[in-house]
């Protein structure tokens, strides 16, 4: 067996180096309060590569934007994301390119010492092969699993299913 990577041992500030994965979907009702009309919801898993900590957010569909809302509700929550690992999913990879081209326009306006300072490094795994994602895609099973044994196949509001996901992330 191979020894860990140097992200996973050595001490570092909680989130600095985190990786990311989708988990769901899960059906959350819109509307009036009598309402039936429901939509398919994700969650966003960020995990801590040196703690193992989880930090929950729920993202709204697939698209590249409602992932960098996420990731952006993220690093104001838990700091500057040095290293981000994922794997090669679509939403992923538009939000990488789209990431590199703000930070380019952003470079544009004079803030290099700020982007160095802060710049975030999106690490892709090789495709086809999951088992690099281990960390990630095990904390993903995870909470789905508590998500789907409290809720079954209700359709829950979407302010119900973000307070699950905080109380997923503080467990």
């Amino acid at each position: 067996m191979a020894s860990l990577p140097r992200k996973r041992i050595n001490a570092a500030r909680p989130f600095a180096s985190s990786s990311v994965d989708y988990c769901g979907p899960f059906t959350v009702r819109i509307g009036a309060k009598r309402s039936r009309a429901t939509v398919k919801t994700y969650l966003a898993i960020f995990i801590c590569m040196v703690a193992k900590a989880v930090h929950i957010e729920v993202v709204d569909d697939l698209s590249s934007q409602a992932f960098l809302d996420a990731f952006t509700r993220f690093v104001s929550r838990r700091g500057p994301c040095l290293e981000l690992f994922s794997d090669n999913g679509p939403a992923f990879i538009s939000a990488n390119r789209l990431l590199q081209e703000e930070l380019v326009a952003w470079q544009n306006k004079g803030n290099q010492q700020s982007l160095a300072n802060m710049g975030t490094h999106w690490h892709v795994i090789t495709p086809s092969a999951t088992h690099q994602g281990g960390l990630w895609e095990a904390a993903a099973k995870s909470a789905k699993h508590h998500l789907v044994h409290l809720v079954g196949a209700q359709a829950l509001w979407h302010s119900q299913l973000q307070t699950l996901a905080n109380g997923l992330r503080r467990a």
